[in-house]
Protein backbone atom coordinates (compact mmCIF):
# COMPACT_ATOMS: atom_id res chain seq x y z
CA UNK A 1 0.00 0.00 0.00
CA UNK A 2 0.80 3.50 -0.56
CA UNK A 3 1.93 6.05 2.20
CA UNK A 4 -1.47 7.73 1.67
CA UNK A 5 -3.10 5.13 1.84
CA UNK A 6 -1.42 4.35 5.28
CA UNK A 7 -2.01 7.98 6.27
CA UNK A 8 -6.01 7.69 5.82
CA UNK A 9 -5.93 4.15 7.57
CA UNK A 10 -4.16 5.41 10.22
CA UNK A 11 -6.14 8.90 10.60
CA UNK A 12 -9.33 6.56 10.57
CA UNK A 13 -8.08 4.21 12.80
CA UNK A 14 -7.35 7.50 15.12
CA UNK A 15 -10.52 8.72 14.37
CA UNK A 16 -12.30 5.90 15.49
CA UNK A 17 -10.21 5.22 18.58
CA UNK A 18 -10.47 8.66 19.95
CA UNK A 19 -14.40 8.51 18.93
CA UNK A 20 -14.55 5.76 21.07
CA UNK A 21 -12.92 7.35 23.90
CA UNK A 22 -14.83 10.26 23.84
CA UNK A 23 -18.04 7.84 23.94
CA UNK A 24 -16.35 5.78 26.99
CA UNK A 25 -16.01 8.88 28.58
CA UNK A 26 -19.22 10.17 27.78
CA UNK A 27 -20.96 7.09 28.61
CA UNK A 28 -18.54 6.59 31.63
CA UNK A 29 -19.93 10.70 32.75
CA UNK A 30 -23.51 9.85 32.05
CA UNK A 31 -23.85 6.98 33.97
CA UNK A 32 -22.12 8.59 37.32
CA UNK A 33 -24.77 11.06 36.59
CA UNK A 34 -27.25 8.66 36.86
CA UNK A 35 -26.06 7.26 39.66
CA UNK A 36 -25.66 10.48 41.46
CA UNK A 37 -29.12 11.24 40.66
CA UNK A 38 -30.49 7.95 42.05
CA UNK A 39 -27.90 8.74 45.29
CA UNK A 40 -29.19 12.08 45.19
CA UNK A 41 -32.91 10.93 45.17
CA UNK A 42 -32.64 8.21 47.51
CA UNK A 43 -31.28 10.56 50.04
CA UNK A 44 -33.75 12.73 49.62
CA UNK A 45 -36.33 10.15 49.96
CA UNK A 46 -34.71 9.18 53.21
CA UNK A 47 -34.48 12.46 54.97
CA UNK A 48 -38.01 13.25 53.74
CA UNK A 49 -39.35 9.61 55.47
CA UNK A 50 -37.20 11.08 58.49
CA UNK A 51 -38.51 13.80 58.57
CA UNK A 52 -41.88 13.07 58.68
CA UNK A 53 -42.16 11.43 62.59
CA UNK A 54 -40.61 14.55 63.24
CA UNK A 55 -43.72 16.54 61.83
CA UNK A 56 -46.21 14.24 63.59
CA UNK A 57 -47.46 15.64 66.98
CA UNK A 58 -46.52 14.16 70.30
CA UNK A 59 -49.14 13.30 72.11
CA UNK A 60 -51.28 16.43 74.34
CA UNK A 61 -51.50 16.35 77.91
CA UNK A 62 -56.23 15.81 77.11
CA UNK A 63 -54.67 13.07 74.43
CA UNK A 64 -52.54 11.40 78.11
CA UNK A 65 -55.76 11.90 80.05
CA UNK A 66 -58.23 10.43 78.23
CA UNK A 67 -55.87 7.63 77.50
CA UNK A 68 -55.37 7.06 81.12
CA UNK A 69 -58.99 7.37 81.64
CA UNK A 70 -59.36 4.76 78.59
CA UNK A 71 -57.21 2.49 80.32
CA UNK A 72 -58.78 2.71 83.80
CA UNK A 73 -62.51 2.06 82.33
CA UNK A 74 -63.02 5.03 83.41
CA UNK A 75 -66.50 6.26 81.64
CA UNK A 76 -66.86 9.83 80.14
CA UNK A 77 -69.71 11.55 77.47
CA UNK A 78 -67.15 11.50 74.35
CA UNK A 79 -69.39 14.84 73.61
CA UNK A 80 -68.82 16.23 76.92
CA UNK A 81 -65.23 15.90 77.06
CA UNK A 82 -64.05 19.96 77.83
CA UNK A 83 -66.32 19.18 80.84
CA UNK A 84 -64.25 16.57 82.14
CA UNK A 85 -60.96 18.22 81.03
CA UNK A 86 -62.52 20.92 83.24
CA UNK A 87 -62.53 18.23 86.14
CA UNK A 88 -58.77 17.38 85.69
CA UNK A 89 -57.68 20.90 85.83
CA UNK A 90 -59.73 21.48 88.92
CA UNK A 91 -57.85 18.45 91.17
CA UNK A 92 -54.81 20.00 90.17
CA UNK A 93 -55.66 23.63 91.19
CA UNK A 94 -57.07 21.93 94.57
CA UNK A 95 -53.47 20.37 95.17
CA UNK A 96 -51.82 23.62 94.15
CA UNK A 97 -54.68 25.22 96.96
CA UNK A 98 -53.48 22.51 99.71
CA UNK A 99 -56.47 20.21 99.95
CA UNK A 100 -55.38 16.52 100.07
CA UNK A 101 -56.10 13.75 98.26
CA UNK A 102 -58.11 12.28 100.43
CA UNK A 103 -59.96 15.81 100.94
CA UNK A 104 -60.65 15.48 97.17
CA UNK A 105 -61.81 11.64 97.60
CA UNK A 106 -64.61 12.81 100.29
CA UNK A 107 -65.31 15.77 98.49
CA UNK A 108 -65.96 13.69 95.07
CA UNK A 109 -67.75 11.36 97.26
CA UNK A 110 -71.03 11.01 94.94
CA UNK A 111 -68.06 9.65 92.20
CA UNK A 112 -67.34 6.51 92.06
CA UNK A 113 -64.38 6.82 89.78
CA UNK A 114 -62.80 10.27 91.20
CA UNK A 115 -59.88 8.07 92.63
CA UNK A 116 -58.57 7.08 89.02
CA UNK A 117 -60.27 10.21 87.86
CA UNK A 118 -57.24 12.04 90.28
CA UNK A 119 -55.10 9.82 89.18
CA UNK A 120 -55.22 10.71 85.33
CA UNK A 121 -55.07 14.28 85.73
CA UNK A 122 -52.21 14.56 88.53
CA UNK A 123 -50.45 11.95 85.72
CA UNK A 124 -51.37 14.06 82.83
CA UNK A 125 -51.66 17.94 84.06
CA UNK A 126 -49.88 17.99 87.06
CA UNK A 127 -47.14 15.68 87.70
CA UNK A 128 -45.69 17.27 90.35
CA UNK A 129 -48.18 16.46 92.67
CA UNK A 130 -47.76 12.62 92.41
CA UNK A 131 -46.54 12.04 95.72
CA UNK A 132 -49.82 13.12 97.16
CA UNK A 133 -51.40 10.35 96.12
CA UNK A 134 -51.66 7.78 98.52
Amino acid sequence: MSRTAWRVIGAFAAVVIIGGAVAAVWLTVAEKHSQSAAVDARIEANAASAEAPATATAPTADDRFFADLDRMSVPYAQNRKNLVIEDGHYYCSGFKLGDSYRQMLTDDSNDQYSDQKITAAVDAYCPEYKRLLN
